[in-house]
């Protein structure tokens, strides 16, 4: 008698192995698309700190891309999942920065775009820098005053 295992076996075995990767990709994916959003944040928040930096230092020029190096980096990126530049705009004008979603983000960029303005950082410095109203305007990350980065 041979020692082994039987057909319907291995194709039990075949069967489970499927249904667990079926569960378990998606949510490898979902992980690293949840890991390049809060990259962009990271690095969104590089941003605004090199630019608060500038300014307090000697204000910044009209390029935001000459006062920091990390957005003329990523400004540069060509890969959909890493270049953030695609889904928000970034403005610093009379001691403030304004983080605003870009209008018509391209479908090949719209799953990481949504992932990037879902995270709660990048999320509240939209809100920050979008007017409240009709007529009004937003204030922005506020520098310098009373504190570094005051949005109040």
């Amino acid at each position: 008698m041979k020692k082994g295992f039987t057909m319907i076996e291995l194709v039990f075995v075949i069967v489970i192995l499927g249904i667990l990767a079926s569960i378990a990709v998606p949510r490898l994916a979902a992980t690293r698309d949840d890991a390049n959003a809060v990259k962009a944040a990271a690095e969104i928040k590089d941003v605004i700190t090199q630019l608060g930096a500038k300014y307090i230092a000697d204000k910044w020029s009209t390029n935001i891309a000459d006062d920091s190096p990390t957005y003329k980096t990523v400004s540069e990126r060509t890969d959909e999942n890493t270049n953030w530049t695609n889904c928000v705009a970034v403005e610093a004008t009379d001691g403030a920065i304004k983080i605003t979603k870009k209008e018509n983000i391209s479908d090949t960029y719209k799953t990481y775009c949504n992932a990037v303005l879902a995270t709660p950082a990048v999320k509240e410095w939209v809100e920050i820098s979008t007017p409240k109203a009709e007529g009004t305007t937003a204030t922005g990350i506020v520098i310098g005053g009373s504190g570094i980065y005051n949005n109040k």
